[in-house]
C-alpha cells in the first residue's frame, strides 16, 4: 500500500511542480487546474500516507548516557528516525517571548500563551481535539529562565493533555522525512532520546496507552541499575553498529 501512496505521490509532485510560465497561452487555464488538482491530491495522499504508516511505527525511548549516539547509529544504518525528547518541548517554549515570564511566577497568562501554540501545532499536525493546558495552582513555580518554564511545561502538558500529542507529533514528522526517502519498509523506528528518564518514562506509558504497544526502552552506555533493570535490552561497552544491531534485533523480537 505504502508503495502505491508513494508512486502517486511522486506523479503529483511532477505536476504540482510545473512552471506555469513556460506553459502556452492555448493550454495555461487547463495546465493551471491540473496544477491545483495536484496540490489538492498531494494533502491527501501525505494524509493516507500517513495513517497507512501508524501501523509500521515502533517507538524506541533510549536512555543512558550513550543515548544520542545510539540514536545516530541507528538512524544512519537501521532506518531509524531519531528525536531529542526534549525538542517538542522547547519548540513549543521558544515561542514565549522571555519579557513575559522572567522573574514572574507561572501564571494565566503565560499558560494562555502556550496553549496558543499548541493549538496551531495541532492544527499543522492533524490533531482535532486533546485536552486543554489549563494552569493550575500545583504547577506554581517562579521562573527566572527559559528552562524553568520548559521544566513547567513538560509537567503541565504530559499530565494534563497527555504524551500521546507529542507521539502525534513525531509521527507527522516522521512520515514527512520517510516520504521524502521513499521508505516502504514494514517496520518504522522512531527513536526518541534523552538522559531524562522520568520524561521518557511518561512518554512511554502514554504511546503505549494511546498510539500502540510497541513502545520498547533500551539503555545505551551507563545508566543507574534502577534503569536498566527496566530496559528490555542494554547497550554496554562502544556503542558501535554492532551493539545497535543487536538491541534493534531485540525489539523486533519483542513485536507485538
Amino acid at each position: 500500500m505504502l508503495k502505491a501512496i508513494l508512486k502517486d505521490i511522486e506523479k503529483n509532485k511532477a505536476m504540482a511542480a510545473t512552471e506555469l510560465e513556460t506553459v502556452e497561452w492555448n493550454v495555461k487555464a487547463t495546465v493551471e487546474g491540473q496544477v491545483r488538482r495536484a496540490k489538492e491530491n498531494l494533502k491527501s495522499l501525505f494524509f493516507d500516507y500517513k495513517n497507512a504508516l501508524k501501523s509500521r511505527v515502533i517507538f524506541i525511548m533510549v536512555n543512558g548516557k550513550g543515548n544520542k549516539k545510539f540514536a545516530e547509529v541507528a538512524s544512519a544504518n537501521y532506518s531509524g528516525i531519531s528525536y531529542d525528547a526534549n525538542d517538542f518541548y522547547s519548540e513549543i517554549v521558544d515561542q514565549v517571548d522571555t519579557a513575559n515570564y522572567i522573574g514572574r511566577p507561572l501564571s494565566n497568562s503565560t499558560v494562555d500563551i502556550l496553549s496558543a501554540v499548541l493549538e496551531e501545532k495541532a492544527l499543522e499536525v492533524g490533531i482535532s481535539g486533546y485536552p486543554a493546558l489549563l494552569y493550575k495552582e500545583k504547577y506554581a513555580t517562579l521562573l527566572n529562565s527559559k528552562e524553568d518554564l520548559l521544566g513547567a511545561f513538560k509537567k503541565m502538558l504530559n499530565e494534563e493533555v497527555g504524551g500521546e500529542f507529542v507521539g502525534l507529533s513525531l509521527l507527522d514528522q516522521a512520515a514527512t522525512q520517510a516520504a521524502k526517502s521513499g521508505f516502504s519498509g514494514t517496520v518504522l523506528p522512531i527513536v526518541i532520546y534523552s538522559q531524562d528518564n522520568d520524561l521518557l518514562s511518561d512518554l512511554s506509558r502514554d504511546f503505549n496507552k494511546m498510539l500502540t504497544p510497541n513502545v520498547f526502552t533500551v539503555t545505551a552506555g551507563i545508566a543507574s541499575k534502577e534503569v536498566s533493570e527496566k530496559s528490555l535490552t542494554s547497550v554496554t561497552g562502544k556503542i558501535t553498529k554492532a551493539s545497535v544491531g543487536t538491541a534493534m534485533k531485540e525489539v523486533r523480537k519483542n513485536l507485538r
